[in-house]
């Protein structure tokens, strides 16, 4: 019961049956109903919201059964009191969608009615957007981080495919609903800049940020593993997430939302470094301030402590019995929503739990300010000149100040403890100060030079020498390609590079190198983990991108039985063209020999058949 304004006028039903003081049963007396649908009616003095939960057609009626929402009269409703459509003001306050703009954020509309939903921030701790492919969860997650960046709450995405980009780019489809929107200036993307080339700065940069540079008022931070394998992602996110949790219980940082895409691969059944961090994020978190929002499409996956913490549920189209199963478990929802949730348009939600204290409610959830991006989405490929410009400016001055604050950090006196598999040595000097002196002065021959005092930096570099053999059978292939490199590794590994400060592959092949430091000096921290762990993750990794890079096209024509490593796919067809007119002009060469062989044999055949005709005849004369 709620206190409420005036009916509407128009009567769509009488109340008849078997009544009680929660549900009721009343006689459609227009077609315009169906299940889902919201009624009221007034008894004893006060107006009450219902909702439809099934509907019967008879020969002559169709038949609405009911249930209130909220605290239902004292005594049943009795037989023919009318029914009516419900307004929107008594539908909000019977739903307890009372929130505004100012305490909210806009989702969407309430499906069948249009008005509009604000979900409360204060009840907003544990989120879970679950959904199939395609149903609109990714979408979801941009409005909601759309939501909490106009309100200037802070937000960090762990973002697998690289989808969530797109937010620096305003939705190019103009709709009258939002204005559309880049937050180009609100996005911090760490990533991988040769895999994409839209982020700001790199990963290797996540090792000396400061839990105050992920998590900042009014900011998202996007960590983009696209490209990395996922052995060193699973590292990373474990490594980020304990960064965010210790400095959340220290107060360190403000509130924040922390959204975990395809959380099953980081919080799965299946027990891995990660699991127990965001375990302990999700079950911790939310009392200091540090909120986890999980997205997944295989909720059945997920981790079942994870699972099953109070939350907010957002469904968008689940089809999997298992994964429903868990859905309407977790989401507290009855037996009746199975098939609701099965035939969700997409874009479309039901919304349940803690921040909708009376019934789940299903949402069309509103358009994107910002572009919806794919997996691998980049910015740069749909920003305008002037936008582009902004992100470079961005990614520039981001770059400056992360990799100062590395620069800083990254000297050590003695060399860098590295793993024993990793073989070390040490380039020759090539220079003294007499030398440095001489430079100096041929450039200022009018002045006397000195050199006072000098500083040795030793720089870390990696040479590699990687090579790929190839052998099948079917079909009969065999290659061998090699790469090799030189790179410098003092801000991180970039296999693009094939000399490092100077010095080329050729030209440090053919030096002797120092098992010593030549001379003391102060060494450079190198930019990637080369402890044992972190080398073998760095082999996997190259070994990866060397096996993209290496890769070679094979054409097979398995009819012909012919393959080709060309990579031009014309002349692989006038190849296959030339061998089947080959195997066809060997073809008719067997056939005709094999014919004139025949040919041969009744020749012969005839001459003694006429031979002994012939006899045959002198011997009757």
């Amino acid at each position: 019961m709620v206190k409420m304004s005036s009916l509407s006028e128009e009567a769509i039903g009488i109340v008849e049956g078997d009544i009680s003081v929660t549900k009721f049963r009343f006689k459609a007396l227009t077609e315009d109903v169906g299940i889902n649908d919201y009624v009221e009616l007034r008894h004893e003095g006060e107006s009450y919201v219902a909702l439809i939960t099934n509907v019967h057609r008879t020969v002559d009626s169709i038949l609405c059964e009911c249930s209130l929402i909220g605290l239902g009269p004292r005594k049943p409703l009795p037989v023919g009191t009318m029914v009516y459509k419900v307004s929107e003001e008594n539908l909000r306050k019977s739903l307890g969608l009372t929130t505004d703009e100012k305490k909210g954020i806009y989702i969407g509309r309430l499906i069948g009615y249009g008005c509009k939903v604000f979900l409360p921030i204060k009840g907003m701790g544990r989120i879970f957007i679950v959904g199939k492919p395609g149903s609109g969860k990714s979408y979801t997650v941009g409005v909601i981080v759309e939501e909490f960046l106009k309100k200037g709450i802070p937000v960090v995405i762990i973002d697998p495919h690289g989808e969530y980009s797109s937010l620096k780019i305003p939705n190019p489809s103009s709709n009258q609903e939002v204005e559309s929107k880049s937050y180009v200036n609100q996005v911090l993307e760490f990533g991988d800049p040769q895999i994409n080339p839209g982020v700001d700065v790199g990963l290797e940069s996540l090792r000396v940020a400061e839990p105050e540079d992920l998590v900042v008022p009014g900011q998202c931070t996007i960590i983009n593993l696209r490209g990395i394998v996922e052995e060193e992602q699973v590292a990373l996110v474990s490594e980020v997430l304990d960064k965010l949790f210790q400095a959340s219980i220290t107060r360190r940082i403000k509130p924040f939302y922390c959204f975990m895409d395809e959380a099953h691969r980081f919080a799965g059944k299946e027990k891995r470094s990660t699991t127990e961090f965001v375990k302990r994020f999700a079950q911790e978190g939310r009392k200091f301030g540090a909120n986890l929002v999980v997205v997944t499409q295989r909720p059945q996956l997920l981790d079942t402590t994870v699972r099953g913490l109070v939350g907010t549920w957002i469904i968008h189209r689940v089809t999997d019995p298992n994964d429903i199963k868990i859905v309407l478990e977790s989401g507290g929802l009855g037996k009746k929503w199975e098939d609701i949730i099965q035939w969700l348009d997409k874009g479309e939600a039901v919304v349940t739990g803690e921040v909708v204290e009376k019934v789940p409610i299903l949402v069309k959830i509103r358009a994107r300010e910002t572009m919806h991006g794919a997996p691998g989405f980049n910015p740069l490929d749909f920003a305008e000149p002037e936008l582009k410009d902004k992100i470079s400016q961005r990614i520039r001055d981001t770059k400056r100040r992360l990799v100062s604050r590395q620069r800083d950090e990254q000297y050590w006196d003695t060399p860098p403890d590295i793993t024993p598999d990793l073989p070390q040595g040490f380039l020759p000097m090539k220079i003294d100060v007499k030398m440095i002196v001489d430079r100096l002065s041929s450039k200022c021959p009018y002045l006397s030079l000195e050199l006072n005092d000098y500083r040795l930096e030793f720089k870390p570099a990696l040479q590699y020498e990687l090579r790929a053999q190839v052998s099948r059978r079917e079909p009969n292939v065999n290659f061998q390609s090699e790469l090799v490199g030189f790179t410098p590794l003092a801000e991180g590994f970039n296999l693009a590079r094939t000399d490092a400060y100077g010095v080329s592959f050729d030209e440090l092949s053919s030096t002797v190198l120092l098992t010593e430091p030549p001379s003391k000096g102060r060494y450079v921290q190198p930019g990637v983990d080369l402890s044992e762990r972190g080398f073998k993750r760095l082999l996997r990794g190259l070994k990866v991108n060397t096996s993209m890079r290496l890769a070679q096209v094979v054409y097979y024509h398995p009819g012909l039985g012919y393959a080709s490593q060309t990579s031009d796919k014309k002349a692989f067809i006038e190849e296959c063209r030339r061998e089947a007119k080959r195997l066809v002009e060997e073809k008719i060469k067997q056939e005709f020999d094999s014919l004139q062989k025949v040919l041969e044999n009744v020749r012969e055949e005839y001459k003694r058949k006429k031979e002994m005709l012939m006899k045959y005849v002198d011997e009757l004369e």
